[in-house]
């Protein structure tokens, strides 16, 4: 396990040292969300909140540095 939050003791996994995964989508921002949220309020039976991932950024940055341009990492 790499991260968890409140919601979910899986937020990021690393399985061997080749795969990385997350449980969020982090090219999602908030006006995609939003969209998301506005297209299909048809279909919840209360308003929904939307508000940007506070650390979705960085988790981002984070996971291309430590991982994908990791000197090293699978290609």
């Amino acid at each position: 396990m790499l991260a968890r939050n409140e919601h979910s003791p899986f937020q990021a996994l690393a399985i061997g040292t080749a795969c990385r995964t997350v449980q969020f989508h982090p090219e999602v921002d908030e006006p995609i969300a939003r969209d998301f949220v506005d297209r299909r309020q048809h279909l919840v039976e209360r308003a929904l909140d939307v508000a940007e991932a506070p650390y979705g950024a960085r988790v981002l940055a984070n996971f291309v540095k430590g991982f994908v341009a990791a000197p090293g990492a699978a290609r």
